[in-house]
């Protein structure tokens, strides 16, 4: 038999994930700042600017920034920022306050994180972990029967999301969580873990209501399923567990120590596999709309037609693994590609990316080329691609995918620009003004003007909102993990109307019927545009 959920039980499951989430994103950041007593000095006193605190505390201005920054984001400081004095003042609210005295609470919390660390080889499975979870799982009880108003609700959904983000993630990657219905029978076996972890996940489960027990057996119900199907949706943030257990580091340390690869070569700020099958699942909503503009692009008169297209920044080539299904099967190109081929490029500035990238096109046929490149240069890869493949960069459609944020930071030789971005961007622990972050992004965006009259360059971006929207809307987006996520390493999401500014004074216009708003015109944190040079 299948139950489904009504929209009302839907929303509520998920804004039960988006906390958890939050919960991610505010416990580290509460529990370092406590610890450079920036939440005494709050409480002592309600109002400071951020110049003064970084030069009390002695701590990194621009994670500190991001850190005040996600506070503002659920409400606990009021944050006004002036660009063109490059000013922040910051100022805690009565709700700031009380979270600030109950801080204490996430003290066991943040050091399960700190103990996750350590051993990410099977994140549920280690023997070792199950008595910091128990004792997470105590504190957390006693926290849940204490008298309760909204702040100490919101504060259990966190501590409830560092149990069990880590365990979602753990069960989801290892395919644990595949063919879910009610008739799958939840027990150590099935879920592959020690039978202590297990009896200890079930108590959870079952406080949650997501479990029935019919016969000594355990089910998930109907909003077990539909919660454990999304188990995805914790990836990308548990992803940069490995930032936020060094966090005191970035906030007070030298933060370039973060930076450094391990032993096997493997960065060290974030699990890079996991924050890829996170974004996979994240991501197929978005690849809906991409898919119309693919289809409409490649469905016009061929002389109208891009030439082919090229994927910077292409990972393991997923992207273009359906970018080109997309072509092959429901467009009138597909039909006309012996007559009229299609020329497919793969670029990575990462080898690994690159290698993984040509096994997945050997594994399913296709005939893209895979090539070094940068994003800060499409005057190399132009140059590149005439010399070896005898095509121009301005000849194909150009498509990104999350990775604009993501571009090397460089200063700008003069800043003329001005924007009214409420954002937080850090360079290794230097604070950026935002006033020369968007004229980075203006001149980033600039470069690339000369390739883009043809046929343009298809973007998924992510976006930053401002804080008093986030605050307003807790439980509906995803702004304060992202915020934290990409705050902490030095990648730079900034609001859209800011990123479309940028895009203007770089002479760059999106399309208008090809610009897509997730998850409405509010409050977006993400963005699918066709930008086009003017």
């Amino acid at each position: 038999m299948i139950c489904t959920l009504n929209k009302k039980e839907r929303a509520e499951i998920r804004k039960r994930i988006f906390l958890h989430l939050d919960g991610w994103a505010l416990i580290p950041t509460i529990y370092n700042l406590k610890q450079l007593n920036v939440l005494s000095l709050f409480i002592e006193k309600k109002q400071w600017k951020l110049s003064k605190l970084s030069s009390i505390t002695q701590a990194n201005e621009g994670y500190l920034n991001v850190a005040l920054r996600i506070l503002a984001s659920q409400g606990y400081l009021n944050r006004k920022v002036d660009n063109e004095l490059d000013e922040i003042d910051l100022e805690i609210t009565d709700l700031g306050l009380q979270a600030f005295k109950l801080s204490e609470h996430y003290d066991v919390f943040y050091m399960l994180m700190k103990n996750y660390i350590v051993r990410p080889g099977n994140i549920i499975s280690e023997s070792a972990n199950i008595k910091a979870l128990e004792e997470a799982r105590d504190e957390l009880k006693h926290f849940q029967n204490s008298e309760n108003n909204e702040i100490r609700e919101r504060m259990t959904y966190h501590m409830e999301g560092v149990l069990l983000g880590p365990t979602m993630v753990g069960l989801g990657i290892n395919q644990k969580l595949k063919n879910l219905d009610q008739n799958f029978i939840l027990s150590p076996e099935s879920l592959d873990i020690p039978e202590r972890t297990f009896k200890w996940l079930i108590k959870i489960l079952d406080h949650l209501n997501f479990i029935t027990k019919e016969k000594s057996k355990y089910h998930f119900s109907s909003k077990g399923i539909y919660y454990a199907k999304r188990a995805s949706a914790y990836g990308v943030t548990v992803s940069y567990l490995p930032t936020f257990a060094q966090l005191d580091t970035l906030l007070k340390g030298d933060p370039n120590k973060i930076w450094q690869k391990n032993d096997e070569g493997h960065e060290s700020h974030v699990y890079r596999y996991m924050n890829v099958w996170g974004s996979g699942g994240a991501h197929s909503t978005y690849f809906k709309k991409v898919d119309q503009i693919i289809i409409e692009l490649f469905n016009k008169p061929i002389d109208e037609q891009p030439k082919g297209l090229i994927d910077v920044g292409c990972g393991d080539g997923t992207f273009i693994d359906h970018v080109f299904d997309v072509i092959y099967n429901k467009t009138e190109r597909g039909k006309i590609l012996d007559r009229h081929p299609l020329f497919i490029a793969g670029v990575d500035y990462n080898q690994k990316a690159r290698i993984a990238t040509r096994h997945k096109m050997k594994s399913e046929d296709i005939w893209a080329k895979v090539e070094f490149g940068d994003i800060s240069n499409p005057d190399y890869l132009n140059k590149m691609l005439i010399e070896k493949h005898e095509i121009e960069l301005g000849d194909l459609l150009n498509t990104r995918t999350f990775l604009d944020h993501n571009r090397i930071y460089k200063k700008p030789d003069k800043t003329e620009l001005s924007c009214k971005s409420n954002g937080a961007f850090a360079y290794r622990g230097r604070r950026i003004p935002n006033n020369e972050l968007f004229q980075n992004l203006s001149d980033h965006l600039k470069a690339w003007t000369p390739y883009l009259k043809k046929f343009g360059l298809l973007i998924v971006e992510l976006h930053s909102i401002n804080p008093t929207q986030a605050a307003s809307n807790i439980g509906k987006t995803l702004a304060t993990p992202y915020d934290a996520t990409h705050g902490y390493t030095d990648q730079y999401i900034i609001e859209l109307p800011c990123f479309l500014n940028a895009a203007k004074q770089a002479g760059l216009q999106p399309v208008p019927e090809y610009l897509f708003k997730f998850p409405d015109e509010q409050k977006t944190t993400v963005s699918i545009q066709l930008l086009k040079s003017v």
